[in-house]
């Protein structure tokens, strides 16, 4: 998600902003890229789209000269943004432009704080957590569920995790999210390599909830937290589903492939893609029920006993696997 609030330390906008190229597909590694839009941040509709969202500090003064490019692999269909921020440009735009402040602005914006919201994204949490506990059952022979939440920001899904018994840790390398995880009472770090190596292998579930379209190398991300799931494990992802995007059409597609941080446009198919290719396997997850509302209790059901078939007439961007 793009977002964030004014008054954020300015700097000097004659700096030159850094970009670099990904001229291989995230997914496949192919070399044939198609171009399928581009243009200049500073030409509209992208610089409008950009001016409305809240920020703390601005972007556009240090991006009006330069361009961007979305591309599709020839070979596995994979889009993402063929131009990116450098590393360093990273940390600005997550520590500077998208700001805490101004995440919570952009939800309050968009209704994401509204009460009908904020149950419907509780009552998904526990489902994700009744879900993985009936699947992993049998690999954990009475042992405790134990969860890896990859990129958890304010550690919602961990503290649903947590009140069900479960070892839940989360990684996030945003330092105001992890202050506001903190108080879920569960195991926190800014990065794989801060969490205890006893852990590597050990996890039941690892988690990546609209996490992998900002990842400048999403493969080798998927690979490593391969390492940290025990064979069998379940792994989840969930991304915008960027079905028929090809450009800035709409606002809409602009919040589901924004060149600064939805950086990787996946499809069912795509999604699909890159976790078969980096050692997981398609599962079909198990109906779970969160409502104190019987009609809805009988529609969940219905849902996950259609599973198979709603998977082929309208697949989805949150989809569920098993490590080999």
């Amino acid at each position: 998600m793009l977002s964030s609030t004014s008054a954020a330390a300015t700097h000097d906008v004659s700096e030159a902003t850094k970009f670099v190229e990904r001229n291989r597909c995230i997914t496949c590694l192919s070399s044939q890229l198609e171009r399928l839009s581009g243009g200049s941040f500073g030409d509209d509709p992208l610089r409008s789209y950009i001016a409305a969202d809240p920020w703390g500090e601005s972007p556009l003064p240090y991006l009006k000269d330069e361009s961007w490019e979305f591309v599709r692999c020839r070979d596995c269909q994979q889009m993402f943004h063929k131009r990116i921020l450098s590393p360093a440009w990273q940390d600005r735009l997550y520590r500077d432009w998208v700001t805490d402040a101004a995440i919570r602005e952009f939800e309050a914006q968009h209704g994401v704080t509204s009460p009908s919201t904020k149950l419907e994204n509780g009552r998904n949490n526990v489902r994700h957590v009744l879900r993985v506990e009936k699947m992993t059952r049998a690999l954990r022979a009475g042992e405790t569920l134990k969860i890896l939440d990859f990129g958890c920001g304010w550690g919602q899904f961990l503290a649903a995790a947590s009140l069900f018994g479960a070892e839940a840790c989360g990684v996030d390398r945003d330092a105001d999210r992890l202050r506001g995880a903190a108080g879920v009472g569960v195991r926190l770090a800014p990065s794989l390599d801060d969490l205890p190596a006893e852990l590597k292998g050990r996890f039941d579930v690892v988690s990546l909830f609209q996490v992998l379209e900002h990842l400048e190398e999403p493969r080798p991300v998927l690979e490593m937290l391969r390492g940290w799931l025990r064979p069998g494990g379940i792994l989840i992802l969930e991304t915008p589903n960027c079905t028929g995007i090809t450009g800035f059409d709409s606002i809409e597609n602009y919040r589901d492939i924004n060149p600064l941080a939805h950086i990787n446009a996946f499809t069912p198919e795509t999604l699909t893609s890159i976790a078969t290719r980096t050692g997981y396997t398609p599962v079909q997850y198990v109906p779970a029920h969160a409502t104190a509302d019987l009609l809805g209790v009988a529609k969940s059901q219905l849902k996950g006993l259609l599973g198979g078939i709603k998977r082929i007439v309208k697949p989805t961007t949150d989809q569920y696997f098993r490590r080999d």
